[in-house]
C-alpha cells in the first residue's frame, strides 16, 4: 500500500523495522508467544512491520502529491459547504474562495465534515475507544528482551501495548498503550495505570489521550 505512495527505501531505512512481534502474560511479564515476521521473506515482499508516526507518513505523502504535475496541495482550509451537478462540484471554503472540480472525495474520516455535510450517517454503533498513551525515552529492548511491538495481555480486560518509533530526532521512543473505561474523564484516564512487571521500570515524560 505504501510503495506507489514514495520511496520504500526511504521508508524503511529512515524509519524502525519490527521483524518480531513479542506476546507476553500480564500478571508475570513472561514471554507467552512469538510471531517472527521473517519466516514469510520467500512468501512475502515485505515479511516486516514498519513502525512510524502518523504524522512522517503523512509528510510524505505530501510530499509524493505535491510533486505530481497539475497538483494544488493547501493545508490549514476549511470546507465550509459544497455543491454538485451533473458537471462538477463547486466547493465553498472559509475565506469566501470558491473552488470548482470534477470531484470530491472526502477522506477526513466518518465525523469528517463531507460526511457531515451530505448527513451520511457513521452507523447505529461506533466503539467508544480512547487509550492512555505513555512515551518514554527509556530503551525497553535490552532490559526487558523486548522487540519492537509488544503485546502483555492478563485475565479479562487488562492488556498493555509496547512498541517503539524513532521519533522526530532519531533517538527513539517507546511509547505505551493501556486501555481506559467509557464512562472515564481525562481526569481520571490520565492517571499512572497499572503496568506489568516487566514494564515497571516504564518512567513517562510525556502523557496524553487520543
Amino acid at each position: 500500500m505504501i510503495e506507489p505512495v514514495g520511496p520504500l527505501d526511504r521508508f524503511v531505512t529512515e524509519w524502525l523495522v519490527a521483524r518480531q512481534s513479542k506476546f507476553w502474560e500480564f500478571e508475570s511479564g513472561r514471554m507467552v508467544a512469538m510471531l517472527d515476521h521473517d519466516l514469510l521473506r520467500y512468501d512475502a515482499r515485505f515479511s516486516f512491520v514498519v513502525q512510524t508516526e502518523l504524522h512522517k507518513l503523512a509528510i510524505m505523502g505530501i510530499e509524493r502529491l505535491r510533486a505530481l504535475p497539475n497538483t494544488d496541495s493547501r493545508q490549514g482550509v476549511r470546507l465550509s459547504s459544497f455543491t454538485q451537478d451533473q458537471s462538477d462540484v463547486t466547493l465553498e471554503l472559509e475565506g469566501e474562495e470558491t473552488l470548482r472540480t470534477d470531484w470530491l472525495v472526502g477522506c477526513d474520516g466518518g465525523r469528517g465534515t463531507v460526511r457531515s455535510i451530505l448527513d451520511i450517517p457513521s452507523g447505529d454503533f461506533i466503539w467508544p475507544e480512547r487509550f492512555a498513551v505513555l512515551t518514554v525515552l527509556d530503551d525497553k529492548a535490552a532490559p526487558m528482551g523486548c522487540a519492537y511491538r509488544c503485546c502483555f495481555a492478563g485475565l479479562g480486560a487488562s492488556w498493555t501495548n509496547l512498541f517503539a518509533v524513532s521519533g522526530d530526532d532519531g533517538r527513539g521512543r517507546w511509547r505505551v498503550v493501556f486501555p481506559t473505561r467509557a464512562e472515564e474523564d481525562d481526569e481520571e484516564a490520565v492517571w499512572m495505570p497499572p503496568r506489568p512487571p516487566g514494564c515497571r521500570g516504564c518512567t513517562p515524560t510525556r502523557m496524553a489521550t487520543v
